[in-house]
């Protein structure tokens, strides 16, 4: 008791002062953060606050590249490209680090919902809706094959072969794979030109000189991780071309034009104009390649009304500007000429540029160099839009029972 007798009023007056105050900010304070364990009784390879890493396959876009996912406490926390992953050998794009952020929305659906009569959205309990989804298939199967169909986005390996199982079992095969960008007229522009309908492989690392008519594969054309590693070696090799490596033709400076040497704005629609001026400059210059000089004679009448004194009062580009891309571009060999975004998709346009693109390529003798056909892409599989007319058709007829859709929207993605 000696001791408290012996504090000053002063320094009593201190200390309550301070308390208070510790006390008033404490209360003012955010709400203290709370540690949620996803876990009551975790597996043996969970191990608290220690990460597990998981290699897996990007499905943000079909490309289809390499992932390493990061857990901690059994939640994604970071996503990273794979290193020992052939397509992207340790890079990922921003929409593949965005995976975790699809993972974790908060506008996912947690439970089935239910349309009612009045046409709202009710939820359901989860064996309700395996116990409707049970019977539906059930019925129509009873009915006869064929009555369900199956459409979702692009799947490979032990998940394409266990769909096809599950549809046979239901005795159907009608199975349609779906993407928003779909590059059908790259397949069509392939059976035009080779009889091959099929996406070409670009190799864009053996290239000298790239010459893009809209596609924008620094962004989001068929394999952009896998094609922006490619140009940057070619940049690298040729990093002392006083033309530089990579000319981009389109109405918008995108983000891959802004990588562009050269950036050639022409007016909205017309890259496949520019692309058939440039073609008849290489013919009518003679500077086709040998292995494409038996064609020339043909080529140059039928190229003539593409002169660039014609097509540039609708295209917006000079003839000197076209002299100059068609003068690199048969230098450069061998080079590569891509067409076409996504933005035309089903039109014919579309092919028109496509076919314009590969008639380049052919004059620079770029065919089977850095533009090859027969090694394959999964885009190859992808619905085509006559067999998406025909689906709707057979629906309208009350052919179709039941209609899956699995990670795809038609009706918000089909024009």
């Amino acid at each position: 008791m000696a001791g408290i007798d012996s504090i000053e009023r002063r320094r009593f007056l201190k200390v309550i002062g301070l308390t208070s105050s510790a006390a008033l900010f404490d209360q003012c304070s955010p709400t203290r953060s709370e540690n949620v364990i996803p876990y009551f009784v975790s597996p043996d390879d969970v191990t608290p606050g220690v990460g597990a890493y998981y290699a897996t396959i990007c499905r943000q876009c079909p490309a289809g590249c390499g992932m390493v996912v990061k857990t901690i406490n059994g939640r994604i926390t970071k996503a990273e490209g794979n290193p020992k992953h052939p397509i992207n050998q340790g890079r990922l794009c921003g929409r593949g680090q965005a995976a975790v952020q699809a993972v974790y929305n908060p506008d996912r659906f947690r439970q089935p919902l239910f349309r009612q009569q009045n046409g709202t959205m009710a939820p359901i309990s989860w064996p309700d809706a395996e116990t409707m989804l049970a019977d539906k298939l059930g019925e129509s199967k009873r009915r006869g094959p064929n009555r369900i169909v199956w459409i979702g986005e692009l799947q490979t390996d032990s998940l394409d072969e266990l769909t096809a199982i599950w549809l046979h079992a239901l005795h159907s095969d009608r199975r349609l794979f779906y993407e928003s960008f779909d590059y059908e007229p790259l397949r069509q522009a392939g059976a035009i030109a080779f009889g091959r309908p099929e996406v070409p492989r670009y190799l864009f690392d053996r290239a000298n000189f790239i010459m893009s008519f809209g596609a924008e594969f620094v962004e989001t054309w068929i394999s952009n991780v896998e094609f922006t590693a490619g140009y940057s070696t070619t940049r690298q090799r040729r990093i002392r071309d006083a033309f530089g490596t990579f000319a981009c033709i389109s109405p918008r400076r995108s983000l891959t034009g802004l990588n562009a040497d050269v950036w050639v704005p022409a007016r909205p629609g017309s890259e496949a104009l520019v692309a058939l001026a440039t073609a008849h400059a290489i013919v009518d210059q003679g500077l086709v390649h040998p292995s494409a000089g038996a064609h020339a004679g043909w080529l140059r009448p039928a190229l003539a009304r593409f002169a660039a004194g014609r097509t540039a009062v609708l295209t917006d580009v000079s003839p000197d500007s076209i002299g100059a891309l068609a003068r690199q571009f048969t230098a450069a060999a061998p080079s590569l000429a891509i067409g076409g975004g996504v933005g035309g998709t089903g039109l014919r346009h579309a092919a028109s540029l496509e076919i314009a693109a590969l008639l380049l390529n052919v004059l620079a003798g770029n065919v089977g160099e850095s533009l090859t056909y027969g090694a394959g892409y999964a885009l190859d599989r992808l619905a085509t839009r006559d067999d998406l007319d025909q689906l709707i058709q057979s629906t309208t007829r009350g052919d179709v029972d039941v209609l899956l859709v699995h990670k795809a929207n038609p009706v918000l993605t089909l024009p």
